[in-house]
């Protein structure tokens, strides 16, 4: 079962941790100190914005709010972001992506539940289903209802956790590279 989130509290936490002020944030996140206000005070936004403060932060909450067995205390706190300033990658829980539209569309024909079955659980018309399954981004509350009705963590679509075995065999690309290289040159 996932636990309701509260976005607010959740970022407000973190950036308490690493030692943010309201001020940074905002620099951040290229957005005015109304918006980190807003942004604090509410319990849930959209998984798309999530998505870009996580980016920012590097700081996976979609892990956090996860709480998956699978994760312990260590590698909720490890986020690896790759992107073009990057040149490798250190270990623990990435960052991914996801158009959860179609994540949950996959789980709904896996499950054999109709988009009509989750519209009457949700409280909206079919229609308005299938244009949620559409999207590349979903209100967290409402992808905590869904992920509690289908019985499946949707937030965990959006990071992955490497394993040791993994994370050793990237040591040991890493190393041959290194070896490589100083040969070359």
């Amino acid at each position: 079962m996932v636990v309701n989130v509260n976005i607010g509290q959740t970022i407000r936490k973190v950036i308490a941790e690493k030692g943010i002020s309201q001020a940074q944030l905002g620099r951040m996140l290229e957005k005015p100190a109304t918006y980190v206000t807003r942004l604090l005070n509410k319990e849930t936004i959209d998984t798309e914005t999530l998505y870009g403060i996580c980016r920012r932060l590097k700081y996976n909450l979609f892990a956090d709010f996860s709480k998956s067995e699978m994760l312990d205390s260590e590698y909720q706190c490890m986020i690896d972001i790759k992107d073009e300033t990057d040149d490798i990658w250190s270990p623990g829980c990435i960052l991914l992506h996801p158009h959860i539209g179609e994540k949950i569309f996959g789980i709904l024909k896996q499950k054999k539940v109709t988009q009509s079955e989750l519209g009457d659980f949700l409280g909206v018309s079919h229609q308005e289903v299938s244009r949620l399954l559409k999207n590349e981004s979903i209100d967290t509350g409402k992808l905590v209802l869904i992920s509690n009705f289908l019985d499946y963590n949707f937030f965990s679509c959006y990071y992955w956790l490497e394993t040791s075995e993994e994370i050793m065999a990237g040591d040991a690309i890493d190393n041959i590279l290194v070896k490589y290289v100083d040969v070359l040159y």
